[in-house]
């Protein structure tokens, strides 16, 4: 199973393994596509509609790949690499290296 992040509406990021046919449940609704490249993410299509809250962390997350299409994105989404042949793939290092990027703490240690 491929290695993908699902990042919840308090912005938090979890790394876990997802199969296919799972990724439904993990955003609690019919599947919406955000296309990435190499890099897909998933969330409900009909979040707006059901007032699911946004999911700033998320949609900064999308953004910092390339997306640029919507307004922002609510609910639970789930990240995963596509491969060649659009299957589900592990998130590729770069992703999560803009993952870890984004959640850096800048406060002095």
């Amino acid at each position: 199973m491929p290695q993908a992040l699902l990042i919840g509406t308090d912005g938090e990021g979890e790394l876990r393994e997802v199969a296919a046919e799972g990724v439904r449940q993990l955003v609690g609704g019919w599947l919406e596509e955000i296309g990435l490249g190499d890099t897909v993410g998933f969330c409900d299509d009909d979040a707006k509609r059901k007032g699911v809250p946004v999911n700033l962390g998320a949609t900064m997350y999308a953004r910092a790949l390339g997306w640029r299409s919507g307004g922002p994105l609510r609910g639970p989404v789930l990240f995963v690499g596509r491969g060649e042949d659009g299957e589900l793939v592990d998130l590729g290092t770069d992703a999560l290296l803009v993952w870890q990027t984004l959640t850096a703490d800048d406060e002095p240690g």
